[in-house]
């Protein structure tokens, strides 16, 4: 019986997934290298922006679809009756969690800055600055670390010059008075024996490895050590810079913040850093991620749930990290009522154990419920997927209420709404591994939710489309998604840059094979 409610399960979810490599630590940390002795500042540069993808949008002929106010209205009601289960909420207060949001990262004025007499920011000047910060440290704590030439310092401060410009030149309302202090105070060192290959701590030292290079060079090709720098960069960007003055708060990045008296530090949002930073990268070089695979893959969930919303672009998530703001969060998601507001706080806080695998958690839920999910690799394996049917539920919920309110106000075609189910729902494999019948009892809560959204969705189109029949539409849109790779709908409502990262997911989710069900391999 629990077979053929399965089988009857995956039917409902043609859709699509694609196994990456994963590759990441825990902290401010990526994958990186170091080059030997650089040779001048146009050693390395950023060759592009944007990415290009090989999938396109065609005009299509499909029957429109009706959806009046009152269709809303019937399908927001089901959608307002889902719950998703964070379970382990019990271990965290979301008082304390919402008061040490409520920070303060204003600062009056700051002890550096970067930019020189003619108030440019200028690799040379940098060069200079990380020079004299480097042998002021190692005058005090030379243990570990070395320093590089003037060549290679320079070639890493034209790179972060040229990545901070850019960013500056796309999101201009970030405290770029912040950033130029971070920079002011930068230290870039080699780390004789650092096993991760490049980080940037808290207090600005960019320490690279010395002993990486080879197995880097061939993990990550010609652009590796480029793309780590930048990703690096970014958490420049994101990083409070010293002059803040947030009492017991010893790293603030955006708005994850690590606090000295708070146990389990549910605000530390580790993931959503990480992600974000590799996010910004890419979208800058057009290169795809390498590591912190699964992090960055989360936020585009978090993009492709209210990606059509009005108010959100494509790199709306991702930018959060760059501003000392939680609002902006909270606004992403229209959150209204303290409710909706402690469900988004759960749902980041439970991204957070499932991606970084804190000790402190699993110590704190062993002492609760005297259950040891560090005991093997399957019962730790277990426990992270039991998190992930309530992060997927409060993402539909989301992406069913964006929809709707979408389906009211613009002429969407039935290729249209099939595409963007497709497309979520692969999303929603790629987490949740519809196709793997060993999952399912942990799934079901999520099936139950899900199906019951879609369902109202669809009973509420037949309503007002009796000659629509979406059922039949969907099942025949995924084979031919499936078959012959079409995305075969048109969406020209939306801006292009939209309809880029639609392009871009649905080329992501194709792999090298083409579209169709495959087993993931994310955590």
């Amino acid at each position: 019986m629990r077979k053929n409610l399965f089988i009857k399960m995956l039917s409902l979810f043609l859709s699509v997934s694609v196994v990456f490599l994963f590759c990441g630590c825990n902290g401010l940390k990526r994958g990186g290298f170091n080059t030997g002795e650089g040779k001048g500042k146009n050693n390395l540069s950023i060759s592009g922006e944007g990415r290009v993808n090989n999938f396109s949008f065609s005009a299509n002929e499909s029957q429109t679809i009706e959806f009046s106010s009152k269709s809303v209205d019937v399908v927001l009601k089901t959608v307002n009756e889902q719950t998703a289960d964070y379970f382990l909420s019990h271990l965290y207060d979301l008082n304390e969690v919402k008061k040490r949001l409520n920070f303060n990262a204003s600062v009056k004025s700051h002890k550096y800055s970067a930019l020189n007499e003619a108030d440019e920011l200028d690799a040379d000047y940098l060069t200079d600055i990380v020079i004299k910060n480097n042998d002021d440290f190692l005058a005090e704590k030379s243990y570990r670390y070395e320093k590089p030439t003037r060549d290679y310092i320079l070639d890493i401060a034209g790179l972060i010059v040229d990545t901070v410009n850019i960013m500056k030149s796309k999101y201009p309302d970030i405290d770029w008075q912040r950033v130029y202090c971070n920079l002011g105070n930068l230290k870039i060192l080699y780390n004789v024996g650092m096993l991760s290959y490049a980080q940037v701590s808290e207090d600005m030292i960019l320490s690279v490895s010395k002993n990486n290079t080879e197995i880097v060079l061939n993990m990550k090709g010609e652009n590796g050590f480029r793309n780590v720098l930048i990703h690096e960069t970014m958490h420049i960007i994101q990083m409070g810079c010293e002059c803040e003055n947030i009492e017991n708060c010893s790293r603030r990045a955006g708005i994850s913040l690590y606090w000295d008296d708070f146990s389990l530090n549910t605000t530390d949002w580790v993931w959503f850093v990480e992600g974000s930073a590799e996010r910004n990268m890419c979208n800058i070089t057009g290169d795809a991620a390498t590591t912190y695979q699964y992090k960055m893959d989360y936020i585009c969930s978090f993009t492709m749930s209210l990606l059509l919303k009005n108010d959100i672009k494509p790199d709306t998530m991702e930018t959060i990290t760059f501003y000392d703001d939680p609002e902006l969060l909270f606004n992403a998601f229209d959150c209204k009522t303290e409710a909706e507001r402690e469900e988004i706080l759960n749902l980041m806080i439970t991204l957070n154990i499932l991606q970084m695998q804190p000790e402190n958690f699993y110590e704190a839920y062993k002492k609760a419920t005297g259950i040891n999910v560090t005991e093997n690799d399957e019962t730790q394996n277990e426990f992270s997927y039991s998190l992930k049917p309530a992060v997927c539920i409060t993402l539909s919920k989301y992406f069913f209420k964006s929809l709707v309110a979408f389906l009211e106000k613009e002429t969407v075609t039935v290729n249209d709404l099939c595409f963007l189910l497709t497309l979520y729902e692969g999303h929603l494999n790629q987490h949740l591994k519809f196709n793997d019948q060993s999952k399912y009892d942990i799934n079901k809560p999520f099936f139950d939710s899900y199906l019951a959204m879609r369902n109202a969705l669809f009973s509420a189109i037949k309503k007002e489309n009796p000659d629509v029949d979406l059922k039949t539409a969907f099942a025949e849109y995924n084979i031919t998604a499936l078959e012959k790779s079409l995305l075969n709908a048109e969406l020209s409502m939306l801006s292009a840059d939209k309809r880029a990262f639609l392009a871009e997911r649905a080329e992501w989710q194709a792999g090298l094979s083409g579209l169709g069900v495959k087993l993931a391999s994310d955590k």
